[in-house]
């Protein structure tokens, strides 16, 4: 069976929902064998789950709580988080009692479906609002580990200036460069070789690269990149730099992606006068506090030195890049489409447009779009490495959520989702929302919608608890409220 047949995925791979699962069968396994449960949990809020799930509530759990009335605040691969979600399994029947018999919240009060457990992270979302016409038709994504987490007003420039005559360099030498190529178009000073930063980088969170290659004749220099926000009159400092091995010529295509040892400005070994050496330096920064800082490169230190123009321009240049450049736009149609996969009604493949499989599970963040925020979206901070177990539903129609299967890619490059529930045919699929619930223990979810201003506080049980903790619960409350534990 060819692997660009989507049947291959119902022969060829297993479930394994992204949640901790009693049989490490995960999701799609047999149910486990029905037990008496042996803990109870106590929550202290609740809150909606919109817009990612639907008219449903979190209980904010503070603690789990034993027989003996001992009580455990379940954290992240902790026992006591493995203890509630064996206690507390997706699917499964939770009795919601409250502390006191005087708070408003009945439509939650008594037995309900538990939806899964943690906290809601959005991956990957379209959706502008609950029309089948609203959602964006291009999104962009940044790479993970890069700065672009929460920034505004994205901006992708760059500064390139190179030279093209020889140069006599004297102590506290400027570098000219005679030709400078800027996006967009700012301030850089050719008589003076001095380039102003467009923004606050503070503001902006913004992450700047600076490169620097020359290429010389000299017996000694030093070399800095230097920058100032009062146009070098008082307030000059030097950028950290990371340097690249002096003597080695790496030719037309320079490697900058090597870092070596951290200087506050760069020392050339000695050289005999005549030879041409090439020497590389860069550094990165994160502190122009506003839009009046220059830079500049500078020889603080020479004797007898010559900077190459002419046939060695490739070698002599100084750029600023960011990280905006990492930014990935894709625009719809998102997906190439729905299909069932043959002898099944329970399962269906999604096809990934080659834009958004480009992103998917290639550590990608998308940046949160303006108007999903105003749905009040959380912000996304999660890579859109889709997990089986993670959720997707479009339209913002809570009849029209799956969660996700399985995941892979076909030899076409495409990646293939399959997804249990199937959506209906001629659902907008480029109007979706792609979620995780993070397995961290801080809330339960039910399908019962929260009623608004509505709050609640109690305590959770499973359906079957032991006949010893059924018998000991009066106690166990008395006594937890009397320690002062039930806030």
């Amino acid at each position: 069976m060819a692997i660009n047949d989507p049947s291959y995925f119902l022969t060829n791979f297993k479930g394994d929902f992204n949640g901790i699962s009693t049989d490490d069968s995960g999701y799609g396994s047999l149910p486990a064998v029905e037990q008496n449960q042996t803990y109870v949990a106590y929550f202290n809020g609740m809150a909606g789950t919109g817009p990612e799930l639907i008219d449903q509530t979190a209980l904010f759990i503070k603690y789990l709580i034993d027989k003996d009335g001992n009580i455990t605040k379940p954290e992240s691969d902790s026992t006591a988080l493995l203890n509630l979600y064996s206690n507390f399994e997706s699917g499964k029947t939770v009795t919601v009692l409250p502390q006191t018999a005087t708070q408003t919240a009945a439509n939650l009060i008594g037995d309900h479906i538990i939806t899964d457990m943690g906290t809601i992270q959005p991956l990957v979302i379209t959706e502008t609002g609950s029309g089948r016409n609203n959602f964006i038709t291009t999104m962009s994504f940044y790479e993970n580990g890069s700065f672009l987490n929460g920034v505004p007003n994205i901006v992708n420039y760059y500064f390139l200036a190179k030279h093209n005559a020889d140069q006599n360099a004297t102590n506290n030498y400027t570098v000219r460069f005679n030709t400078a190529i800027s996006n967009p178009n700012n301030d850089y000073n050719t008589t003076d070789s001095v380039y102003g930063i467009p923004f606050s980088t503070v503001t902006n969170g913004a992450e700047i690269s600076f490169q620097v290659g020359l290429a010389v004749q000299s017996t000694d220099f030093t070399l800095a990149i230097q920058a100032s926000d009062d146009n070098f009159v008082s307030d000059i400092r030097n950028l950290p730099i990371e340097s690249f091995p002096p003597t080695v010529d790496p030719g037309a295509n320079v490697n900058m992606g090597e870092v070596y040892d951290d200087l506050y400005y760069y020392i050339a070994p000695p050289d005999a006068i005549g030879n041409t050496t090439y020497h590389f330096i860069r550094t990165k920064s994160y502190a122009f506090p506003n839009n009046t800082t220059k830079i500049r490169v500078r020889l603080p230190s020479v004797t007898s030195t010559i900077i190459k123009g002419g046939a060695n321009t490739a070698q002599t240049f100084f750029t600023m890049t960011s990280n905006y450049s990492k930014v990935q736009t894709i625009t719809s149609s998102y997906w190439d489409g729905a299909t069932w996969p043959t002898s099944s009604n329970t399962l269906q493949y999604l096809t990934a447009s080659i834009g958004l499989s480009s992103v998917l599970n290639n550590d990608f963040i998308q940046v949160t779009p303006t108007a999903s925020l105003s749905m009040s979206f959380s912000n996304i901070i999660l890579p859109a490495n889709i997990l089986p177990g993670d959720y997707i539903r479009f339209e913002y129609d809570s009849n029209k959520q799956s969660r996700i299967y399985n995941v892979s890619n076909l030899n076409n490059g495409k990646s293939i989702l399959a997804i249990t529930p199937p959506i209906p045919t001629g659902s907008r699929l480029d109007h979706f929302v792609i979620y995780r619930i993070v397995k961290d223990g801080n809330y339960l979810i039910v399908n019962e919608p929260r009623v608004s201003g509505a709050n609640l506080t109690g305590f959770l049980q499973p359906k079957y608890i032991t006949q010893e903790l059924k018998d000991n619960f009066s106690d166990i409350v008395n006594k937890l409220e009397a320690d002062g534990l039930l806030t």
